[in-house]
């Protein structure tokens, strides 16, 4: 344990010139409590709750900016679309634009419509789960898609797995892919 903590510490920046834990016990003596234990118990589970804890911590960021990515629209046909969200929490909504460079050309025919989408999240442990709400595709076919999208946040990857409604009784349009942030220009 204090090779850890040794090593926490030269990577803060305090006591950079600790080379052992000799050292380290003339630089920073153990703390007695008024029973005469030491208090470096609790700090070493202070340090080790940091260490466990800060990883969580990262992912809880919901997305923002800038992603991209492949997706899977299923409706009477299947599209294999490039997809670009921009999500901005300013103003409170995502926008969804299909990239001209699709895999597929029937995807040029594709129009999301009534942005920008609201958006919610919830947190608890692991991946952030988030909703577009109202989202809206104009396709090509007498039967348009229209509600609430679902996907969730892993801290660096957007999963997009959800049903929204149809127009008409064709069936619900199907909705898979992942989405990353975009590199930077």
């Amino acid at each position: 344990m204090k090779c850890l903590l040794e090593m926490i510490i030269n990577i803060t920046g305090n006591f950079a010139d600790v080379h052992s834990p000799f050292q380290l016990e003339q630089i920073a003596p153990r703390k007695i409590d008024s029973k005469g234990r030491s208090m470096n118990g609790l700090k070493k589970f202070v340090m080790m709750a940091l260490i466990f804890l800060v990883p969580q911590t990262v992912n809880a960021t919901p997305p923002s900016g800038k992603l991209v990515g492949e997706i899977y629209i299923q409706e009477l046909y299947t599209y294999t679309c490039k997809l670009e969200i921009n999500i901005d929490y300013t103003p409170g909504g995502a926008i969804f634009s299909i990239k001209p460079d699709s895999i597929d050309f029937m995807c040029k025919l594709l129009t999301f419509l009534n942005m920008p989408y609201p958006m919610t999240y919830t947190w608890d442990t692991g991946p952030i789960n988030l909703w577009f709400d109202y989202v809206y595709i104009d396709t090509i076919t007498i039967s348009d898609c229209f509600g609430r999208l679902d996907a969730y946040w892993s801290g660096d990857t957007l999963f997009i797995d959800g049903l929204l409604l149809s127009t008409n009784a064709a069936g619900p349009c199907s909705i898979m892919g992942y989405l990353e942030p975009a590199p930077f220009p």
